[in-house]
């Protein structure tokens, strides 16, 4: 569905072209070319927040069974070394839930 008929649009296309062609109309040269300025920038702005974000893996988009897998793996790997265990806020699972909510639950 066009909005405008072939003819209208090649008015249009005419009337744009003759605006920048007019020493005239400087405001609208100036206007049209901020927000062209202003819609490129918008979109390079968000594809660079696209790219240096990361997405965080939340408990309902990983099932449970994967989470358990990837910690057993995880435990299998680094042994007795888990855990802070002889630190002074003793064992990491007994605060990790209060301090870092975000992370993968303690096995239970």
């Amino acid at each position: 569905m066009n909005i405008l008929s072939r003819e209208q649009a090649a008015i249009f296309a005419r009337w744009v072209a003759d605006c920048f062609n007019s020493n005239d109309n400087f405001f609208f040269q100036s206007t049209v070319t901020a927000v062209v300025a202003i819609i490129f920038s918008l979109m390079l702005y968000r594809r660079s927040i696209k790219r240096y974000t990361t997405p965080t893996i939340t408990m309902k988009q990983q099932s449970a069974s994967a989470i358990l897998r990837s910690k057993l793996e995880f435990l299998e790997k680094v042994g007795s070394r888990y855990g802070y265990s002889n630190s002074d806020k003793g064992f990491i699972d007994d605060w990790r839930e209060v301090e870092f909510p975000s992370l993968i639950p303690p096995l239970k």
